[in-house]
């Protein structure tokens, strides 16, 4: 098997973003797809973090993230929950948001320490992330960012 002899570094940031609202997806998507959040560039991408921003007041509702196969599989890579907004207006933030939906940590370090911080999603070429509801919301805005090899 051959090494990799030269480091990876990111060549060019990303920012992929997506609005749900209606976009309800069981555990185990069958008719009902989720949408997509971004893919993997040619090289292969790597997620720093995944924040969700409600757009006003919104029920709670789970908020999935499924990582998408080139065979093409859906698989829940990720699963949080989104707490109840109400009477958020406009004159003040909203409170316990953005929330960072936690990467699972067989793809990022075991241990994390402040010697080794999570340094985030790896994902090859072909890949891409995919963002869905479990019940239907007024709106939120899901964020990945990180940047492309």
């Amino acid at each position: 098997m051959a090494t990799n002899t030269q480091p990876s570094f990111i060549k060019s940031p990303l920012l992929w973003m997506v609005t749900l609202t209606n976009e309800v997806v069981n555990r185990s998507p069958g008719a009902a797809v989720p949408v997509l959040l971004g893919a993997a560039g040619v090289s292969g991408s790597l997620i720093e973090s995944i924040q969700v921003y409600p757009l006003g007041d919104i029920t709670a509702s789970p908020l999935r993230i499924f990582l998408k196969t080139p065979t093409p599989n859906y698989v829940l890579l990720a699963e949080t929950s989104l707490t109840a907004v109400s009477g958020s207006g406009n004159t003040s933030a909203i409170a316990g948001y953005p929330i960072e939906v936690q990467l699972p940590r067989i793809l990022s370090p075991a241990s994390q320490t402040p010697a080794t911080p999570n340094r985030g999603l790896r994902l090859p070429a072909g890949y891409a992330l995919y963002a869905a509801l479990g019940t239907a919301v007024a709106g939120v805005i899901v964020a990945a960012t990180g940047g492309d090899y």
